[in-house]
């Protein structure tokens, strides 16, 4: 209640029903959570509780040590003669009596009338088996999260600290079952798997220095594929049959069903017992087919349901009842027929397979040879093959003279081929005695190349689709293509192969790429958990829900809670200390401004206007004067047409210097963690001209995202007041270990000294050439003019056909002080330029390449002048235009590799539409056209006579340009009917300035 009256009142209710006269005989202790952390108003009961559940827990009742005076002198005196405790002065023992348990009521009153009664007692003793080997799990998911990145960081390395510090047999699986199963789980995410202790911490510890998994906001799409022939093995999924009851349980009572039908135990197939190849080929496909619909019904019981199944040949059984079109029993007796079918009338070995990496429509002469027919297609470059075992040999000579890479598959069957065509009716037969029901799940088919979905009465699954299904060609490619189409497989999806191994995965991610997420749930010659393990844990981290209490249900000896270390919560101190001395001075001076500090960071960031820093992200905008003293020469040195750029190079280095300023003020840690800076997808959008005698002010602005470790920044001009008036350049930040940078360098090293050499013999064969500094910028000056400070190319040896080049580079001194020179780094990516626009091209007359932005600007050391550096790259073309062109500088110091400037990208451009995408100087003017003196008379006939001519020439220019004759130019017709796009639109600009004199705008073939 939070007065005295309230708790006298209280004092006597309980009295009343407890203590209500002095024959009690054991004691009664009252407490309040009150006296120990104040009124908690809302949270007041569940505090009471979390208060009781730790006095249970440590075996003591703590004093109020709230009460610092006289206890309520309402209460009653007798107190002590009814064994009524209340602990003011020392913890009191409270532990459970022998062979009886310890009680608590928890009683909460709010202020709106409702009172909430707990009683509490201690939980039944259970029996924990401690023995090591009680937990038979080789491998085990461990799980973090936390509402932010450096909560999850801190909750890391507390767990790092606790498993160091608390060796003990059974701690893993008891940690795995804590965090999993009994813990909530936030979005941003940690999951390791680990084999013991020591593996755990150092994963921790790991995993804390690249915090970023997050939840996707959507639950991705599960699909579950099922594996055809060709992965089955002695002893599969005995892992799981000695583990697992529910999986044990399902299969058992489908190897009952299968008895009962008629058919052979597949227990040998599961339990090693009897090695594969001594198994009859009904036993391993009946029991492939129960397997997987054991193993699909595993991973449906953890929770994870799917949306759609995708098989391959004899998948289709299992995959048919798991999306609710066959039962158990009708899928046991059509998969057992089929194989029983096979062995009665079908010899062994009579028909062969041949996987061969190559498309369909290479296979075609041997297919048309009649040697070999298709029977999956498996992938663009993935074919099988089959055939009679007899033209084998030859069908394989015929593959080597092609050179083709293929394998002979060791398989009894050639499945889907003739061999199996004495079988289709008898089989079509048996396949009327079942029922077929309406898929519950969509189903996506191989056989018909598309999706059969429960609402879909235009396909439908019955007795002629399981003999097509087993005979005709598997087109795997078509049905995941048929998948992606209807949006069930596409960017983010997640898939679980239902298999002894995981084959489609490799299948499904040469169709659709890196975009989709497969996962195996067992694999061929590996542990069983260790597979598992790391399936769920890439399933958890993907937001699927997993029901981990299943999980974890036959290993009982793991499920006891471990006290783990306390959520690390991001704390910030928000007190804003009051300045003043709460005085009114009539008459005194205004309150002094404070001194404005000086956020002056580097010539390119004069000024930091906005710094907002919080746990989810951090957003700085700085302002910078071109007009600086120290700045203009960086632009000043630079110009293009005669007039002064701002280079690319600069917008780096404001990225560069913008976040180390973020990392360096708010998180050290980052930078004694050795994170590097990637400055990355550099797009410059509109040229920043720089008039000298003009002030132009351009701002910054980069928002960097803590938990994701990725930036974003745009550079923009801005007016008197401050408003933006137009977009310069945009750019991406990325914060990475340069280890892995390094790594892949370090593999392409050789390559890059490889071709490094040949270009420097290529000068004495006369098919490279060799320029020295001053004559490399004189050709360079046709397109960009270069200061002195930019001149870092000592000696460039290149192949002007092959676009490849390599050069010497001496870095010039500078005084600024940059935090990635601008000098340097375009004196590093020159070598691009002066290849796209020195070699022997006659295009080069008419044409110019521009630099168009990079994909990845990454630099592991510090530059420095006084060092001598070799730069690489090789030009080559993007896309079929022709016109546009992208290389990876390496530079190189004592021969290995320091930075990487990853796809410099060059736009071939007109070099009277370069003129018109560049702003004219402010006193420049068109060139005035000389016109002949007229009489009077004719004026008026003159200009209608000129506008008539003009128009005319404007006409022709523009279907001169199109490639088609005036006459045909209608007017009514949009100038994007015939092909007209931006470039080309500016490239006719050009022409009509240049044959009529008119100042025609750059939109004036948009309409």
């Amino acid at each position: 209640s939070g007065t005295q009256a309230g708790d006298a009142v209280k004092m006597r209710s309980v009295l009343n029903t407890f203590a209500w006269d002095q024959s009690r005989q054991s004691p009664l202790y009252l407490g309040s959570v009150k006296a120990n952390v104040g009124h908690g108003g809302s949270a007041s009961g569940v505090t009471a509780l979390i208060k009781v559940l730790l006095m249970m827990r440590k075996t003591r009742i703590p004093p109020h040590c709230g009460v610092k005076g006289k206890i309520n002198s309402s209460f009653p005196s007798d107190l002590d003669k009814r064994q009524v405790r209340i602990a003011l002065e020392g913890e009191a023992e409270w532990s459970p009596p022998k062979g009886n348990k310890r009680r608590a009521l928890v009683n909460n009153f709010s202020a709106a009338g409702g009172n909430t009664g707990l009683l509490l007692e201690d939980a039944p003793k259970t029996a924990i088996d401690n023995s090591p080997q009680s937990d038979q799990r080789s491998h085990h998911v461990v799980v973090l999260s936390a509402r932010s990145a450096q909560s999850l960081q801190q909750n890391l390395r507390a767990l790092a600290d606790f498993v160091k510090t608390n060796p003990s047999p059974d701690l893993l699986p008891r940690l795995a079952y804590t965090t999993t199963a009994r813990r909530l789980h936030h979005s941003r995410r940690a999951a390791i798997v680990a084999s013991d202790i020591p593996q755990l911490e150092g994963l921790l510890l790991e995993k804390a220095k690249t915090v970023s998994d997050i939840v996707p906001k959507t639950t991705p799409a599960l699909g579950f594929l099922f594996t055809g022939q060709g992965a089955q093995q002695t002893a599969m999924a005995r892992g799981l049959y000695e583990s697992f009851s529910s999986f044990r349980d399902d299969l058992n009572n489908m190897d009952y069903i299968a008895q009962g039908q008629g058919f052979s135990s597949i227990i040998p197939l599961i339990d090693g017992t009897v090695q594969i190849h001594d198994l009859s080929p009904t036993v391993i496909q009946l029991g492939t087919c129960i397997i997987q619909m054991a193993l699909a019904g595993f991973w449906k019981s953890i929770g994870l349901q799917p949306s759609y199944v995708l098989d391959h040949s004899l998948g289709d059984y299992a995959a048919l009842h798991i999306a609710g079109v066959l039962s158990i029993a009708d899928t046991i007796y059509l998969a057992g027929y089929r194989a029983t079918l096979l062995e009665a009338r079908c010899p062994q070995d009579t028909h062969s397979m041949i996987a061969v990496k190559s498309a369909v429509s290479e296979l075609k002469p041997i297919v048309a040879s009649g040697l070999m027919k298709v029977a999956c297609i498996n992938g663009t470059n993935e074919t099988v093959l089959s055939g009679e075992s007899g033209a084998l040999d030859e069908a394989c000579e015929q593959l080597s003279r092609q050179e083709l890479k293929f394998t002979r598959l060791n398989l009894p069957y050639a499945f889907h081929s003739a061999q199996v065509e004495p079988i289709l009716d008898e089989l079509e037969r048996a396949s009327r005695c079942v029922q077929f029901c309406q898929p519950v799940i969509p189903v996506v088919s191989p056989l018909l190349k598309a999706v059969v979905a429960g609402s879909d009465n235009t396909v439908s699954i019955g007795p002629e689709y399981i003999r097509r299904h087993c005979r005709e060609a598997v087109d795997f490619w078509g049905a995941v293509n048929a998948a992606q189409g209807h949006g069930l497989m596409i960017d983010g999806t997640v898939t679980i192969e239902i298999g002894a191994h995981p084959i489609l995965s490799a299948l499904v991610k040469s169709v659709l790429g890196q975009g989709i997420a497969p996962y195996a749930s067992l694999r061929r010659n590996e542990d069983v958990f260790k597979t598992l393990s790391e399936t769920l844990a890439a399933l958890h981290l993907s937001g699927l829900p997993i029901d981990w209490n299943e999980y974890h249900r036959d290993f009982t000896a793991s499920h006891k809670v471990l006290e783990l270390p306390r959520y690390n919560w991001d704390l910030a101190n928000y007190w804003i200390q009051d300045e003043g001395d709460w005085c009114l001075h009539r008459g005194a001076q205004g309150i002094p401004q404070a001194e404005q500090r000086n956020t002056r960071l580097s010539p390119a960031v004069q000024k930091i206007i906005t710094e907002k820093v919080d746990t989810e992200h951090a957003l700085i905008v700085s302002e910078a004067s071109l007009q600086d003293e120290e700045l203009l020469p960086v632009c000043r040195d630079h110009r293009v047409s005669g007039l002064i750029l701002c280079p690319s190079s600069l917008y780096a280095d404001i990225a560069y210097t913008l976040a180390s300023h973020l990392l360096v003020a708010h998180k050290p840690e980052w930078v004694s963690e050795s994170l590097s800076l990637d400055i990355c997808d550099m797009a410059v959008e509109k040229a920043l001209v720089v008039q000298p005698e003009e002030s132009h002010v351009f701002r910054a602005e980069m928002d960097l995202q803590w938990g994701t470790r990725h930036g974003t920044m745009q550079v923009y001009s801005v007016d008197a007041s401050g408003q933006r008036r137009e977009l310069h350049a945009e750019c991406n930040v990325v914060l990475e270990r340069s280890e892995a940078w390094r790594g892949e360098w370090q593999r392409q090293l050789y390559l890059i000294h490889r071709r490094m050499e040949q270009l420097r013999k290529g000068l004495d064969l006369g098919v490279t050439h060799k320029l020295r500094r001053s004559l490399a910028y004189k050709l360079f000056s046709s397109v960009v003019e270069y200061g002195p400070r930019y001149q870092g190319l000592d000696e460039v040896v290149f192949d002007s056909e092959g676009l490849e080049a390599t050069a010497t580079v001496r870095l010039q001194s500078v005084a600024e002080k940059y935090a990635l020179n601008p000098f340097w780094c375009d004196s590093i990516g020159h070598l691009t330029g002066f290849v796209m626009n020195s070699s022997a091209s006659p295009d080069l007359a008419e044409h110019v390449f521009v630099n168009h932005g990079w994909r990845s600007m990454r630099t592991t050391e510090k530059l420095s002048p006084d060092e001598v550096y070799q730069t690489y790259v090789k030009m080559q073309p993007v896309g079929d235009t022709g016109s546009l062109f992208a290389g990876d500088v390496y530079l190189l110091r004592n021969n290995a590799i320091v930075a990487v400037f990853g796809s410099i990208t060059f736009q071939k451009v007109p070099r009277r539409v370069l003129e018109m995408l560049l702003p004219r100087p402010k006193n420049g003017a068109m060139p005035k056209r000389v016109i002949q003196a007229a009489s009077v008379p004719a004026r008026n006939v003159r200009k209608v006579d000129d506008e008539s001519s003009k128009l005319a020439q404007v006409v022709k220019v523009i279907a001169s340009e199109i490639g088609i004759t005036p006459d045909k130019l209608p007017e009514d017709t949009p100038f994007a009917d015939f092909g007209v796009d931006s470039l080309m639109s500016l490239t006719i600009i050009g022409s009509i300035r240049e044959t009529t004199g008119l100042d025609a705008p750059p939109f004036l073939l948009e309409t």
